[in-house]
């Protein structure tokens, strides 16, 4: 198990677009688009080589490989149960297929279908910050994993 672990972080870091592409917050104070991709694209090999339920636990430790700063993994499978959420770890086992934006749009409905017919993509959508109370916009990027999961992570927009 050490030894699997140790291959992927290897190969993960020698793999020069992920290393240059790998969001840090000591390092980095906003996230690009290209990180945003890489640290999707990471969580998946995660879940390829550990499996899901190691991965769920994985995605929901703060204190984790996948929570960084202001970014986290977040999984649902294809009828909008949340099976992992960065986060919010108590979002887990729920259903938020109905889940609106501020713009009334069913922005888990859109991840689903971007994932089910495109296999990966980028997804728009407002959400409110209760620490600042106002709307924000966000952007995911999401990708399949398999039939049953996908997954994703977002990022803050500033306009």
């Amino acid at each position: 198990m050490r030894t699997k672990f140790a291959i992927v972080l290897i190969l993960l870091f020698l793999n020069r677009s992920l290393l240059l592409s790998r969001f840090n917050p000591r390092f980095h104070k906003r996230v690009s688009k290209k990180q945003l991709v890489g640290f999707v694209k990471e969580a998946k090999a995660f879940i390829r080589i550990y499996g899901i339920s190691m991965a769920v636990s994985e995605f929901q430790n703060k204190k984790g490989l996948f929570f960084r700063g202001s970014l986290f993994i977040y999984a649902f499978d294809y009828k909008g149960k949340v099976l992992a959420h960065g986060r919010y770890p108590n979002m887990r086992n729920l259903n938020l297929y109905q889940k609106v934006d501020f713009r009334g749009h069913f922005y888990i409905q859109e991840q689903i279908k971007m994932v089910e017919f495109q296999k990966k993509g980028f997804i728009e959508y407002k959400v409110m910050n209760f620490k600042v109370n106002r709307v924000e916009t966000r952007l995911a990027y999401v990708e399949k994993v398999n039939k049953k999961i996908w997954i994703g992570a977002s990022i803050l927009i500033k306009k």
